[in-house]
């Protein structure tokens, strides 16, 4: 069974927010759900840890200063690749994430809600922002 994520997005009317969220900045990607889905295919084709390939991916930001986020891929390939931006582990195979076809934007806070202006809306909980459309959370990666 192979591991797919959702591109997805939502349409919405552009706002603006003159607030200085240096707070957001940083990497957000759904690493548990992305965990999950190797697990899940790696269970049911244990060979794909020896095919050294893209196994799926997800729609991933990063929030930088001046209000500009990079909404991009991140791939996930099953081994050490010298590109990527996160390496983890999973049931001791090693797995790298690889940023791919990102595009600026920019974003405005309001109350707990991230709105980017390609149309995206997330909501800010506890670490997480849960995009709306997407069927996973976005955790901040630890620098």
């Amino acid at each position: 069974m192979a591991f797919i994520a959702l591109f997805t997005c939502v349409s919405f009317s552009a706002c603006s927010d003159d607030d200085d969220d240096d707070h957001l900045t940083g990497n957000y990607v759904p690493v548990a759900f992305i965990e999950e889905g190797l697990i899940e295919w790696g269970n049911d084709e244990p060979s794909m840890w020896n095919d050294k390939d893209f196994q799926g991916g997800a729609v991933s930001f990063n929030f930088m200063k001046g209000n500009t986020v990079e909404k991009y891929s991140a791939l996930a390939y099953t081994y050490s690749r010298s590109d990527a931006f996160y390496k983890g582990n999973v049931q001791g195979h090693t797995y790298s994430l690889v940023k791919v076809n990102p595009v600026r934007y920019t974003f405005a806070v309001k109350g707990n809600k991230v709105y980017i202006t390609d149309g995206t809306i997330g909501t800010i909980y506890k670490g997480y922002i849960i995009f709306d459309g997407l069927n996973y959370s976005h955790q901040k990666m630890k620098k």
